[in-house]
C-alpha cells in the first residue's frame, strides 16, 4: 500500500478509504513487527475462538444493540458451537434434553434447572442415544465445554438432604429421568406443570396479602419469620480462607414486615431454637408496631415454615390469644407447600451472606454492623439487630392448656397450610369470642397429583375445591387462659 499510495501520509489515508485511526495503527504495528499477512481468512470453519477477540460475546452483543439487534440464545450457541457434525448433533440433543426434563424458572430470563443429577449421568444417557442411532460423539470434556458454552442457562439443582423435599417433585423427577420415550417424559413434565399451578398458586396468595399491607397499612399487617442457614453466622468469619473449630455460634431469626421494618432478632447457643423463641420474637415485632402505630391493624398476616418450632401449638393458642385480648380481630397464620416454602426472608439472608462471605467478620458487633448496612432500605428503614439472651418458657404456661386432641395439622396428607383466627361475638361454642378455622390451601382451588391404577405411569391430576373449616374445641383449650 505504501508504493502505491508513496507519500500519502496517515491522515490523508484514513480520508481516502474511510478507516478509523485505531484500525491503521494496528495495521501499523503489525507491519512493524514483520506481520505481512495478519488477518486469517473467513471461512466454513471461522470459528469465536479461532479470531481470538477479547470479550468476543460481550463485544458481538454490543455491535448488535447498537443496531437495534438483541442475540437470542440460539444465535449465541451458533456463534460460538464447533462446526462438526458431532457437535452440532450434541446441541441438538441437549436442547431436546433440556426441553423435557428441565424446570422452566419464571422471571429469570430463561433459566433452567435440573433436578440433582450427576453429570457423567447425562453423558451416559446421551452416549446411549448416539450410539443408538450410529452418530460420532463428543468425548465428555467436549460434552461438557459445549454445554458450557451454549446452555450457561442450565444448571443442576444441589441435592439437599432434607425432610421438606416436594414428594410430587421428587416422584416426577425420578420417573422422567428413567423414561427414554418422548411421550412418557412429555407427560410427566405436564403433570408438573399442573403441580405448579398449585405451589405458585400459594405463592401468589401469599404476594396478595403482602400487597394489602403495603397498600392498605392501616388495616393489614403482613409478616414473615424464617432462621438463617446456622452456617452462615459462624464467628469469627474469615472469608472462608480458614474455619475455628471453637467458634461461636449465632442464630439469627429474622422478622420482616412488609414495607414497615426488618429485624434480625439474635440468639447463641445458651437458647435453643424452639417454639418459644418463634413466639418471643413474634411478639416483640408486634409490640414495635403497636409502639409505633398506636395498634395492631385490624388484620394480621403471619407467614412462617414447616419447621417444628413454626409449628408447635403453642404458637397456633398465641394467635387464638391476641383475638382473646382484644389485640386485633383477625390472624392468618400461613405455610407454604412442603417442598416449596423458599420465600422473600431467604432473599434476605442471601443478601447478607452474599455480603459476609468473602470478608473478615470477627465479632458479633461486627456482624452486627454488616447486617445494618447490607439489608437496611434507603429512605424506607435501617434493619435492626435484637439480642436475646433470655425468653419466657411459653410452652410450660400455655402447654397444659391446649386441647390434647389438636394435632396432626403438619403431618403428611393431614397438612393444613393455613388457619384462621378471627373475633366474633361470645356464644356457647365460642365463649371468649374467637373463631378458628383452618384451610389444605389458601386458593379455593388447586390442583393435586395423586396416584391412580387406571392412569398413564399410575398418576393423575385431581381438582380439590378448598373450604374452611372450624375445630370442634381443639384449640379452644387455650380458653382457660
Amino acid at each position: 500500500m505504501a508504493g502505491q499510495l508513496k507519500g500519502v501520509c496517515k491522515e490523508r489515508f484514513m480520508v481516502a478509504y474511510d478507516m478509523k485511526r485505531t484500525y491503521i495503527e494496528d495495521i501499523s504495528r503489525d507491519l512493524h513487527k514483520g506481520h505481512t499477512n495478519t488477518a486469517k481468512p473467513l471461512n466454513d470453519k471461522t470459528s469465536l475462538a479461532a479470531l481470538d477477540v477479547a470479550d468476543g460475546i460481550g463485544q458481538l452483543t454490543r455491535l448488535a444493540l447498537s443496531h437495534g439487534i438483541v442475540l437470542t440464545r440460539d444465535q449465541l450457541a451458533a456463534i460460538q458451537i464447533p462446526n462438526s457434525f458431532e457437535s452440532v448433533n450434541c446441541y441438538g440433543w441437549m436442547r431436546f434434553y433440556f426441553d423435557m426434563v428441565g424446570d422452566q424458572i419464571p422471571n429469570s430470563a430463561g433459566e433452567i434447572h435440573l433436578e440433582p443429577i450427576w453429570i457423567k449421568d447425562i453423558y451416559a444417557e446421551y452416549l446411549e442415544c448416539m450410539q443408538e442411532s450410529n452418530f460420532q460423539h463428543l468425548e465428555p470434556t467436549q460434552f461438557a465445554q459445549l454445554w458450557k458454552l451454549c446452555f450457561p442457562n442450565v444448571s443442576i439443582r444441589e441435592f439437599k438432604a432434607v425432610t421438606g423435599k416436594c414428594e410430587t417433585c421428587s416422584r416426577l423427577s425420578d420417573l422422567r429421568r428413567g423414561k427414554r420415550d418422548v411421550a412418557s417424559r412429555r407427560r410427566l413434565t405436564e403433570l408438573h406443570l399442573l403441580h405448579r399451578s398449585m405451589y405458585m398458586g400459594e405463592r401468589m396468595a401469599y404476594a396478595e396479602r403482602i400487597m394489602l399491607s403495603l397498600q392498605l397499612p392501616s388495616n393489614f399487617l403482613s409478616l414473615i419469620s424464617d432462621g438463617m442457614a446456622q452456617t452462615h453466622s459462624i464467628l469469627p468469619w474469615c472469608g472462608n480462607l480458614t474455619s475455628f473449630k471453637k467458634g461461636c455460634q449465632q442464630h439469627i431469626q429474622g422478622v420482616a414486615m412488609h414495607g414497615r421494618s426488618l429485624i434480625m432478632y439474635r440468639t447463641f447457643p445458651n437458647l435453643a431454637k424452639s417454639g418459644s423463641l418463634q413466639i418471643h420474637t413474634f411478639l416483640l415485632s408486634l409490640e414495635q408496631i403497636v409502639m409505633n402505630e398506636g395498634k395492631l391493624p385490624d388484620t394480621v398476616f403471619y407467614q412462617i415454615d414447616g419447621g417444628s418450632e413454626n409449628t408447635a401449638k403453642i404458637v397456633y393458642v398465641i394467635c387464638e390469644l391476641l383475638i382473646i385480648r382484644g389485640l386485633t380481630k383477625k390472624v392468618v397464620l400461613t405455610r407454604l407447600v412442603v417442598g416449596h416454602t423458599h420465600a422473600d426472608i431467604d432473599s434476605v439472608f442471601g443478601r447478607l451472606w452474599t455480603a459476609i462471605r468473602n470478608m473478615h467478620v470477627r465479632t458479633p458487633q461486627e456482624y452486627a454492623a454488616m447486617i445494618a448496612k447490607t439489608l437496611s432500605v434507603f429512605g424506607k428503614y435501617d434493619a435492626q439487630v435484637v439480642d436475646l439472651f433470655v425468653v419466657p418458657d411459653y410452652n410450660k404456661i400455655l402447654g397444659p392448656l391446649v386441647d390434647k386432641n389438636f394435632g396432626r395439622y403438619a403431618k403428611e396428607d393431614y397438612t393444613q397450610l393455613q388457619f384462621t383466627f378471627e373475633a366474633i361475638e361470645p356464644s356457647p361454642m365460642f365463649p371468649l369470642g374467637c373463631r378458628t378455622t383452618y384451610r389444605a390451601y389458601s386458593r379455593d382451588e388447586v390442583i393435586e397429583i395423586v396416584q391412580h391404577e387406571g392412569s398413564v405411569l399410575n398418576l393423575r391430576p385431581r381438582i380439590v375445591r378448598v373450604q374452611s373449616q372450624p375445630t370442634t374445641d381443639n384449640v379452644h383449650g387455650v380458653s382457660g387462659v
